[in-house]
């Protein structure tokens, strides 16, 4: 009996540790998350002042180009 509940408390320890850990991890895990969605805003308003100086396909057009 009393190594079975040696045993239990000892489940119970590393269930524990791995709480934390995954606690841990998914913190991380948030952060990163945060900073790569600012990358992403910041390279599609890269993109998007690209483009707005990119010359209109229709304006190109009227002008004889392509």
């Amino acid at each position: 009996m009393r190594e079975e509940l040696d045993q239990l408390a000892e489940r119970i320890h590393q269930l524990t540790l791995l709480t934390q850990q995954l606690r841990q991890e998914n913190k991380d895990l948030r952060l990163h998350a945060r900073h790569l969605e600012q990358k992403l805003t910041l390279a599609g308003s890269r993109v998007q002042s690209i483009l707005e100086r990119l010359p209109d396909a229709a304006a190109a057009s009227l002008n004889g180009g392509a």
